[in-house]
């Protein structure tokens, strides 16, 4: 059957990260769309569009962010359906790619029971797969919660940066105190003051163009540092990727920054997954293994899910901050435009001030000029739906600040 395009569908997995479609969250070094491009290339030239879930101002947010065209506008022709639950690991390409080369219609499922891939009409996407032949199940990595864009992030680092390493734009340079044999790789202007030691023993450190790293500082591979990005002096980071302007000191582990985010003081963040915009004050800690080396489970707003990981800290959503001197247990979120002073023992709701167990609402016009001053100390200019959707999440999410104090806070 012939394909006129690639429509990828949103994810409702992806926790508080609620302005980004799910095909350009970042899981090891490169999200879905990148994935696509670089290792699946029996789709190289297909048009790309996007099946948003959500209201009409998100999908024209979505639609202005990623330039592509949404499932609505498709309609009947025949697309590659890829959900953005899927890991595109070496058994999730193979998948892709056998269905492109075998080009039957109909839709396989995941081991949860959702469509995950398959040759179907934009329009059946959109009408939920109704009256679309199922082909099978599929056992293969999916994202099922937020928690596994943590785990799924520390499995593919290594892998993704050695196929990023190894693009035309990347050279590999000789620096003073590496060790290992992955080596450093640059792309542009790079800074790299001295003192600074990169051990590449378990895999590259890529420096994107126009990053700083000061020194003294201790990188360990695999670690990608993100277009402008500074790496403050005192710094310890170990495996983790740090997305585009973004501003990184004191000890990050395991963890994956979004773009124009910090944390730029001595604080620890482990196991984490940091949206866009957030910012996390000086001294401040993540939990991210119990005293007992159990399991930790991931206690969502909506209650407690196994996950199967020793090690998990915080899940923070899109223009969440964090106070000095705080700490945050693991296995929690903290939700979008959401403060937290003191500690957080359990998942903070959208659009609140936690302040060490009690919540009060925070004011949505509050958490629009935040996040417009933000954007601008990053040198950021957003769309204007961007406002308007943060004004639209407010009220959809109001449910969930139930028994929340309302009123101005002074702390």
């Amino acid at each position: 059957m012939k394909i006129d395009q690639v429509l990828i569908s949103d994810s409702d997995s992806k926790g508080p990260l609620r302005f980004t479609h799910m095909s350009s969250l970042v899981i090891g070094a490169m999200s879905l769309l990148e994935r696509l491009q670089y290792i699946v290339k029996e789709i190289e030239g297909y048009e790309v569009s996007f099946h948003a879930n959500g209201t009409s101002l998100y999908k024209r947010l979505i639609r202005a962010m990623l330039g592509g065209r949404l499932a609505e506008e498709v309609g009947g022709k025949t697309v590659l359906f890829l959900s953005s639950n899927l890991i595109l690991d070496k058994e999730g390409a193979n998948a892709l790619q056998r269905v492109v080369r075998e080009g039957v219609e109909g839709v396989y499922l995941d081991r949860l029971g959702r469509p995950i891939l398959g040759i179907t009409t934009a329009d059946a996407v959109i009408e939920g797969f109704r009256g679309v032949r199922v082909l099978g199940t599929l056992n293969l990595s999916v994202v099922k919660g937020p928690w596994d864009l943590v785990r799924y992030s520390s499995k593919m680092l290594r892998g993704d940066l050695i196929t990023l390493s190894s693009l035309g734009r990347f050279r590999k340079v000789d620096l003073p105190n590496v060790l290992g044999k992955h080596g450093v790789y640059m792309a542009g202007d790079v800074e790299v003051e001295p003192c600074v030691v990169f051990d590449t023993r378990n895999g590259p450190v890529v420096l994107d163009e126009g990053s700083y790293v000061q020194g003294p500082s201790r990188i360990e591979g695999p670690t990608y540092i993100g277009r402008e990005s500074l790496v403050a002096a005192g710094a310890n980071l170990r495996r983790v990727y740090i997305g585009p302007k973004c501003n990184v000191g004191g000890e990050v582990v395991r963890s994956t920054f979004l773009r124009y985010s910090n944390s730029r003081h001595q604080s620890y963040i482990g196991d984490s997954y940091l949206g866009e915009f957030v910012n996390i004050g000086a001294l401040s800690v993540t939990s991210n293994l119990k005293n007992t080396y159990g399991y930790i489970r991931y206690k969502g707003v909506e209650g407690p899910v196994e996950t199967g990981m020793r090690k998990l800290g915080v899940i923070f959503g899109d223009h969440s901050k964090v106070s000095v001197g705080s700490t945050l247990y693991g296995g929690i979120s903290v939700g979008v435009s959401s403060h937290v002073h003191y500690r957080a023992a359990r998942s903070v709701p959208d659009f609140v001030i936690w302040v060490g167990g009690e919540a009060y609402e925070l004011r949505v016009d509050s958490a629009v000029r935040t996040a417009r001053r933000m954007a601008q100390s990053k040198g950021v200019v957003l769309p204007e739906e961007y406002y308007r959707y943060m004004e639209e999440l407010y009220r959809l999410t109001e449910s969930g600040r139930r028994g929340v104090r309302r009123g101005v806070l002074r702390l």
